[in-house]
């Protein structure tokens, strides 16, 4: 049995309204219905899956490499490896739930900022000011 069989056979009884994939994507505007789900955050287009992430939660964060991702029913499925231990956990985000779960931050932007930092130490004497 594939991967998303097993997703779908696992979301058979769910009553959850099922958008469609271009529903989702135009639903993920700053006010837009599926906005809570811009959970991956890049300056850049992702050019491809493998890529790494800082996977921030409420609990903690880590490195990441998003292996695949699928949009079954309702739900998001993602496979993430943690990239220092190998291990490999499935993650299911049902679209209608807008309670945070994780953020994916491109591991390459992280980098670029840290040596965008390193380049110009002057910038550490001042405050950001945000609006909160």
């Amino acid at each position: 049995m594939k991967l998303q069989d097993k997703y779908e056979s696992a979301n058979i009884n769910i009553n959850y309204y099922c958008p469609s994939f271009d529903e989702l994507i135009s639903g993920m505007t700053d006010n837009g219905k599926y906005a809570h789900l811009r959970i991956i955050h890049s300056r850049t287009k992702i050019q491809n899956y493998y890529q790494r992430y800082l996977l921030v939660t409420t609990d903690g964060f880590g490195v990441v490499k998003l292996l695949e991702g699928n949009l079954v029913g309702n739900k998001i499925n993602l496979d993430l490896q943690d990239v220092f231990t190998g291990s490999v956990k499935k993650v299911s985000i049902d679209v209608n739930d807008n309670r945070f779960k994780f953020l994916l931050i491109s591991w390459d932007d992280i980098n670029t900022l840290t040596h965008q930092t390193k380049e110009n130490p002057g910038s550490d004497s001042t405050l950001l000011e945000f609006e909160y």
